[in-house]
């Protein structure tokens, strides 16, 4: 065994492999839009020939390459999909945990209210919470207990 450690051994297998699925990944890709660019262009080859004799043979066969085209645009339709899922599963919340940090938020010295503005801030968001249909919103958005108990305490 060389004298590196297993760490570093680690950290190079995950960047190595990394690396080949970020190639493989590319090359489907640059496959998958080759065959999409290709198929649309047959299409429209198809589609000249076909325009002045009317062949059923041709419009048979433009009918098979339009639904090849069409399962792959729906392929790459669900994977976008499934893409996007995943964002907004990973990054869920955040306009509850935004709207409950602004309503815990507590001015501060350096945060340019005065006094007379803190006050009016903590009155009004009490105020705010006392809205039954705002709590319930607040409670369905946010799994912070702790924001919970502030509003049942109020």
């Amino acid at each position: 065994m060389p004298d590196t450690t297993a760490p570093v051994i680690w950290e190079a297998y995950k960047y190595t492999i990394q690396g080949f699925f970020l190639a493989r990944g590319a090359m489907l890709k640059k496959h998958r839009e080759a065959t999409i660019r290709d198929l649309t262009d047959r299409i429209q080859d198809l589609e000249t020939r076909h325009k002045p004799d009317h062949d059923l043979d041709t419009y048979q066969e433009l009918a098979e390459v339009r639904g090849q085209l069409s399962s792959l645009l729906r392929q790459r339709h669900q994977c976008s999909l499934q893409h996007t899922k995943a964002f907004f599963y990973i990054n869920s919340d955040k306009c509850g945990k935004l709207l409950t940090a602004l309503i815990n938020k507590k001015p501060t010295r350096h945060s340019g209210l005065t006094t007379e503005d803190a006050n009016l801030h903590h009155r009004s968001s009490k105020k705010l919470l006392q809205n039954p249909v705002l709590k319930e919103l607040i409670r369905r958005l946010t799994p912070d207990h702790q924001l919970h108990t502030n509003l049942s305490g109020q």
